[in-house]
């Protein structure tokens, strides 16, 4: 799963994410859903009900990227207690 940034909301580091569920990337708008993330600026910590697990970025040529591992993600799922 990638998470590119898209927006910051000023000084607060709140950070706008929207998560590729496409293999092919083909960049449409179906293919993504959004999220708001708190951070100092640089992601470091996704959180689902208190349940937190670390965000990895990834530096690009063009873009920063962020990526969580699926067996992260499954267990903040799983800790969380339900599909959100």
């Amino acid at each position: 799963m990638i998470m590119h940034p898209r927006s910051t909301r000023g000084p607060s580091g709140k950070m706008e994410l929207f998560f590729q569920h496409s293999e092919s990337g083909s960049g449409h708008a179906d293919d993504y859903e959004t999220i708001t993330l708190e951070g100092d600026g640089d992601i470091v910590v996704l959180s689902i009900n208190n349940s937190s697990g670390t965000v990895k970025e990834v530096r690009g040529s063009r873009t920063s990227r962020y990526a969580i591992t699926p067996d992260t993600l499954i267990d903040l799922i799983k800790k969380h207690g339900k599909l959100i």
